[in-house]
């Protein structure tokens, strides 16, 4: 529905040539290509109606536009709100564009593998096991355990 394919998919179908990928669409659209600005038009019309259709489900406070399409907030948001204004206007939803530069989740991916496989390694050298996932754990995500700390290592409360 939404992605790389898609959007190439819309580009041929707006008679852009070759296979540009999405940054290139979205660069010939800064640039003023009425044919890449129907795609940047048409992705922004997916998204709005995504989130339309989550919102009528699960009514989240926020959506973020992350990757490709966070990067291109500057295209993206003002279609996307237009859309949600014209098909969506009593549902009360808020879309920004992520301020986390690359991507977000392979590097949270990241930070978790590398947290979990130090402490495995200091268990291993004091013989003791690694924390477990269970409740109240280190990775409890439900009720936020013993260990529960963001990004910087801070804990919930401290002061950084």
């Amino acid at each position: 529905m939404l992605g790389a394919r898609r959007i190439a998919e819309q580009a041929r179908q707006a008679g852009i040539e070759g296979s540009p990928s999405t940054r290139e669409i979205f660069d010939s659209a800064r640039a003023g290509d009425e044919r890449a600005l129907a795609v940047v038009d048409a992705t922004a019309r997916r998204i709005a109606h995504v989130a339309a259709s989550v919102a009528l489900v699960i009514e989240p406070e926020l959506f973020v536009l992350g990757g490709a399409f966070g990067a291109s907030a500057d295209l993206l948001l003002g279609r996307i709100r237009r859309h949600l204004a014209r098909d969506a206007a009593p549902l009360p939803i808020r879309i920004v564009a992520s301020g986390v530069p690359g991507d977000p989740v392979l590097r949270g991916a990241s930070w978790l593998a590398r947290h979990r496989a130090r402490e495995r390694a200091f268990a291993a050298a004091v013989g003791g096991r690694p924390h477990e996932t269970a409740a109240g754990g280190p990775y409890d995500t439900a009720t936020g355990g013993p260990n529960d700390t963001d990004l910087t290592g801070a804990g919930k409360g401290d002061i950084t």
